[in-house]
């Protein structure tokens, strides 16, 4: 595979799990990953009609969306965007719907490295 970067977008409100996903994705090189991180889901969906991204790393958990609304949202607003979900140890059933649902993948935040989640998000983007 020619060195390629990868466009993601996180949707994720904690700043610590955040910058750590951000983090396990900077020192990748092939591919790169660029990672645009947003703390709501208006701004993700605001950012998925102007910006062009390959995956959306999205948490359901939001200050401003709930659960199964969060993922609905995002695949009203970008219907061929792979999502994959973030979750704690205990949405594990919610991710399951999510991934029912149309979600490429759910990733247990504390559980995943940079080696997953770059297998995981090259996975979803070819698909």
């Amino acid at each position: 595979m020619s060195s390629m970067t990868i466009s993601v977008l996180l949707v994720e409100d904690n700043p610590i799990h955040a910058r750590l996903l951000q983090g396990l994705l900077s020192d990748r090189s092939d591919p790169a990953f660029a990672v645009e991180a947003v703390d709501h889901l208006e701004a993700g969906i605001q950012r998925l009609s102007t910006g062009s991204f390959d995956a959306v790393l999205l948490d359901l958990v939001l200050p401003d969306s709930q659960e199964m609304a969060t993922f609905e949202r995002v695949k009203e607003a970008a219907p061929d965007m792979p999502v994959l979900v973030l979750t704690g140890l205990d949405d594990e059933g919610l991710a399951e719907e999510a991934v029912a649902a149309g979600a490429r993948e759910y990733l247990v935040k504390t559980q995943i490295d940079g080696e997953s989640l770059a297998r995981f998000l090259q996975a979803a983007i070819s698909k």
